[in-house]
């Protein structure tokens, strides 16, 4: 599902809708998802005797493909927020059509939560440097999107709880 997604969004010009977000963040969730939950179950070293070889290589190849997705799926995130419209533009939509500005804010408060949410996952399986700067990264992602929030979203709003469960 994720790579018709992925289509789906070139063929849009790099824009959704929000039942577009949704399916896009739902699509890479599952990817994603499954891998994250057969990394955490595979066996610690030393468990299985005379299995360490197998096991570090089981590990390496989902450690792989989560790489693999979480890099194209942030790269697809970045793209979608490059077309979101920028402070002014925010401005200029928010004189004529508040409503249509707020979706537009919530669109980009979206995009910075996801960037968030893949660093966090890499930082699951990542170690030492690459670790702590996506750790950094999502940090700085989800700081971004709560001060947007902030600014843009009423205190009740579910866009902005999801975004403080997160942070």
């Amino acid at each position: 599902m994720a790579v018709h997604m992925v289509e789906a969004v070139k063929a849009n010009g790099f824009k959704l809708d929000q039942d577009g977000r949704t399916l896009f963040q739902i699509a890479f969730k599952n990817e994603i998802g499954a891998r994250r939950t057969s990394l955490r179950n595979i066996p610690p070293l030393g468990s299985a005797e005379g299995k360490d070889d197998h096991i570090r290589d089981i590990k390496a190849k989902i450690v792989g493909e989560l790489e693999k997705l979480c890099g194209d799926v942030l790269q697809h995130i970045k793209n979608l927020l490059d077309n979101c419209p920028n402070e002014q533009e925010i401005n200029e939509i928010k004189a004529t059509d508040e409503p249509r500005a707020k979706e537009k804010q919530e669109d980009k408060i979206n995009y910075l939560k996801m960037i968030g949410d893949y660093n966090r996952y890499r930082a699951e399986y990542l170690e030492g440097e690459s670790r702590e700067t996506v750790k950094n990264a999502a940090a700085e992602a989800y700081g971004a999107a709560v001060d947007l929030a902030k600014l843009a979203l009423e205190e009740t709003d579910p866009t902005r709880l999801g975004l403080m469960l997160n942070f």
